[in-house]
């Protein structure tokens, strides 16, 4: 933890900043859609769970999983 908070020289910050901002933009560019379909589809999947009696949704949890 130390190394992290330390000084840094020039160099050094201009990587830190460059690996945020490669990350900044992996993030906003894929991986936020990626998680909001996950985040939807899991609605979807529960919303249709909660729809169905537990019998039939525990028979196939395979639905709810997708």
């Amino acid at each position: 933890m130390a190394y992290v908070m330390a000084v840094k020289d020039d160099a050094e910050l201009i990587t830190m900043k460059k690996a945020c901002q490669a990350t900044m933009d992996l993030f906003s560019k894929f991986l936020k859609e990626q998680l909001m379909d996950l985040i939807d589809k899991d609605k979807v999947c529960a919303t249709l769970c909660a729809s169905l009696p537990v019998e039939t949704c525990n028979a196939n949890n395979v639905l709810c999983m997708v």
